[in-house]
């Protein structure tokens, strides 16, 4: 066999052993950054993007607050983020560019660093569809989902010894998207349903109420509810209403909210 038949074996070989080291994530980080800046370049911005900026830029931040996440069906934590630039007059389209690439690169930085999953599904992963071009190229807040994902992941095996590392992870999905709040919660409930094991209902719900573990539940909760209430449709929001003839009741509002397109 000749040396460049067994060249590439020897190389891939290098990486996948101990000697190898993190040389393959960080070439893959760079070859990620790079290849998302390119296609960031070329990328058109679209309306949901720029009206997520103009929300940032032209609104009062009662607004941002406490009204326009009622018809945009977003918590307003993406609007705060943005508003920090676009209100001092930045530049729209490579701000938004910039500051994705940053939130991109940190997520796959951790995918690629951190994430406890097999290392070549670290390495394929940021470049499949979501997470490089639907998350990734177009600037939008499911990035920061992403990180959220990922230290959820990285904190779950502590989390009843360190409970407000994997809480403060939730929270960061709770006030990405309302997604993100059905993503927290499930995990919550799982987190639940794996603490009570075989106990006695009793003994269960009297061991919840030990150490820091409550607290940092009850904090969760509290931030779950106060995003649902920012991002609660209004009565008159479009999307949520039977066009000019009338509006849906409460129940129904709540339903939208979580299943259908925000």
């Amino acid at each position: 066999m000749s040396k460049k038949e067994t060249a590439s074996p020897n190389l891939l070989r290098f990486f996948l052993s101990r000697e190898g080291g993190k040389y393959p994530e960080i070439l893959l980080l760079c070859v990620y950054i790079l290849s998302l800046s390119i296609f960031m370049y070329v990328h058109e911005p679209w309306y949901d993007e720029a009206q997520a900026w103009l929300i940032a830029r032209d609104g009062s931040w009662q607004e941002i607050l406490f009204e326009i996440p009622h018809y945009e069906g977003h918590p307003p934590f993406w609007y705060i983020l943005l508003a920090l630039f676009a209100k001092t007059d930045a530049d729209f389209d490579l701000t938004l560019k910039v500051l994705t690439l940053v939130i991109n690169a940190l997520a796959t930085g951790l995918l690629l660093f951190k994430a406890p999953f097999h290392r070549v599904i670290r390495w394929i992963l940021p470049f499949t569809y979501f997470l490089f071009y639907q998350h990734g190229v177009i600037c939008r807040p499911y990035s920061i989902l992403l990180i959220g994902f990922l230290l959820s992941a990285m904190f779950w095996q502590a989390k009843n010894e360190k409970p407000f590392r994997l809480v403060l992870a939730l929270m960061l999905m709770c006030a990405t998207s309302a997604y993100g709040i059905i993503f927290a919660g499930g995990i919550t409930l799982a987190w639940l349903w794996e603490l009570k094991g075989k106990l006695p209902f009793k003994e269960y719900f009297h061991s919840l109420l030990k150490g820091t573990r409550f607290a940092s539940l009850l904090l969760l909760l509290l931030f779950a509810l106060l995003n649902i209430a920012s991002i609660l449709p209004r009565g008159d929001t479009f999307a949520a209403s039977y066009g000019l003839s009338g509006n849906n009741n409460l129940p129904m509002r709540v339903l939208y909210m979580f299943t259908g397109s925000l």
